[in-house]
């Protein structure tokens, strides 16, 4: 479990600017650990080392393909910010990939990539 998860867990997480996150869960143990190990552990079966694992759609995507004995329960906790980064003072080039990143989303093409491969569009808050 990634430190960020791990803070989630214990109710002690909070996305700066944000409002406070209802954490829909009391009573968690956290089991802080390598991810990958995790996702093994949960793939024995409920109650058998595991019950859940939190984790960002790709990378729980990727385990439930590899393994085909998990599912993802319940809507997203919380959204990630992320961010396409260029080099500093290239306002050209920083236009063009804001132009091209409009277009895609424009078009649909973020949404049909997302939904190729994390099962759920993430793109939506895509500016």
């Amino acid at each position: 479990m990634t430190p960020l998860y791990e803070d989630y867990a214990n109710r002690k997480f909070q996305i700066p600017g944000q409002p406070p996150i209802k954490f829909p869960f009391e009573n968690v143990q956290a089991v802080p650990g390598d991810e990958t190990v995790n996702f093994q552990n949960l793939a024995l079966g409920p109650g058998v080392r595991l019950d859940a694992i939190v984790a960002s759609v790709g990378t729980a995507q990727g385990q439930i393909d590899a393994t085909g004995k998990l599912k993802v329960v319940g809507g997203p906790l919380f959204a990630e910010p992320n961010a396409v980064v260029t080099d500093k003072g290239d306002p050209e080039w920083d236009a063009e990939v804001a132009k091209v990143i409009g277009e895609l989303k424009a078009d649909g093409t973020l949404k049909e990539i997302s939904e190729k491969w994390f099962k759920t569009d993430i793109s939506q808050d895509v500016h």
